[in-house]
């Protein structure tokens, strides 16, 4: 009896906490620090004179489907939510199965689309977590919030890692992740 009452309480505990993207933004991304601890930790994913021009929050998964030919999951492109101050003010996506990864800011639908020009293991020591990567821009340069970005450095990742277990032909898997995204001119 003493034990059910203990775990009900903590479980109550438990479920009373909740992360909302909104304040986990603002209490963790920091643009400028976030931009400092890469310079500091990584000096060779910053470009030489790049300036940070912004940073978002991002929630959403890493997305892998089951290869065929040898039963273990592949990347099939990422699905997130980019956020400022608490408001949702655009998407982070793949075009296609795996194809270039895209921003778009939602107000203007200015786009930025890149490739991986440089990535290191997440320095957090969490197996769990996705890579930090530099992305440069592959389309022209525009109009609208992020028409000037020239790369995004993605860094404090948490989750995304695709699954190790064989899959079934086709299979799906979606993992969660969160990460800050710096805009950089």
């Amino acid at each position: 009896m003493k034990f059910t009452a203990a775990l009900a309480t903590l479980l109550l505990t438990v479920s009373s906490v909740s992360i909302d993207p909104r304040n986990y933004q603002q209490q963790h991304v920091d643009g400028k620090k976030s931009f400092e601890n890469v310079k500091n930790l990584f000096p060779a994913l910053v470009p030489a004179n790049a300036k940070l021009a912004d940073a978002y929050f991002a929630s959403g998964t890493q997305n892998y489907v089951c290869d065929s030919t040898t039963k273990a999951y592949k990347f099939a492109g990422p699905v997130a939510n980019l956020f400022k101050n608490g408001k949702l003010l655009g998407t982070h996506y793949n075009d296609l199965l795996a194809g270039p990864p895209h921003w778009q800011f939602t107000k203007d639908s200015s786009l930025f689309i890149g490739a991986k020009a440089g990535g290191v293991a997440s320095p957090l020591g969490n197996t769990l977590a996705v890579d930090w990567l530099l992305l440069n821009r592959t389309n022209p340069v525009a109009k609208g919030k992020f028409g000037k970005t020239k790369f995004i450095i993605r860094a404090d990742t948490q989750g995304g890692v695709k699954p190790s277990a064989a899959c079934v032909d086709g299979e799906k898997f979606n993992v969660p992740y969160t990460t800050s995204y710096l805009f950089l001119e």
